[in-house]
């Protein structure tokens, strides 16, 4: 029997620092077959060249546009029966592939599933202001696209990415599926390790989230009232 093809998506943007282990982590999925996608959203340091240095990635440039758009590039390009992503700064973690797969062999109903994930401080970097000790203590549930793995055919239904959103694009898309009446399904599996760094506390931020999450539920409202 054929086994699906899998589209990993990775959106870059100055990551040279990170982006090799990062898809050296991925490559370590012994899932195949597997379609490995980085677009770069208009780096201007190394990550191009180190990229490019791994032949089974296919490497796409494009003007620095936002972390959606570059999302949505790469969903141009896959092929995948399913589709799911990586940022270039986290680690993947092993088996995610064939866990997830036989999640949706064994739940066809399902359109798309949400795992867990793992928090962790970049050696050097001190626990941010605010944030709880805890949550680097045990798996967290997550609506990102770090957790996030769809039957390609979603993106067909629901759309691509919003690129309005510079920040909660993922939790602007899972309530659009949500809406289009998407079976979502969860899974206990820690399919990724998110690295916290000074480049990306920013997502630690309560106001920005707040409003991200207000604007998210205003937009739903407002589909559902004109549906």
């Amino acid at each position: 029997m054929t086994q699906p093809l899998v589209t990993i998506i990775m959106p870059a943007f100055n990551r040279a620092k990170y982006i090799r282990e990062a898809l050296i982590s991925l490559l370590e999925d012994t899932w195949i077959p597997k379609e490995i996608i980085v677009v770069d959203d208009g780096s201007t340091d190394e990550t191009a060249f180190i990229v490019k240095s791994f032949p089974e990635v296919l490497y796409i440039y494009q003007e620095h546009q936002g972390v959606a758009v570059a999302r949505n590039t790469a969903l141009e390009n896959a092929t995948g029966d399913y589709v799911t992503f990586l940022d270039s700064d986290d680690l993947w973690m092993p088996g995610r592939l064939a866990y997830s797969l036989n999640f949706f062999e064994n739940n066809p109903e399902i359109d798309y599933i949400l795992a867990k994930l793992e928090l962790f401080l970049e050696e050097g970097c001190a626990i941010p202001e605010g944030f709880r000790q805890s949550r680097l203590d045990s798996p967290l549930d997550s609506e990102g696209t770090g957790v996030l793995m769809a039957k390609k055919a979603c993106f067909n239904r629901v759309g691509k990415f919003n690129p309005m959103f510079r920040k909660g694009e993922d939790l602007e898309w899972i309530a659009r599926a949500s809406d289009e009446g998407l079976k979502m399904g969860r899974i206990p599996f820690v399919a990724v390790r998110v690295r916290i760094h000074d480049q990306n506390t920013t997502f630690l931020d309560k106001t920005d989230h707040r409003l991200i999450v207000f604007k998210i539920v205003r937009d739903s409202i407002h589909r559902k009232k004109n549906g």
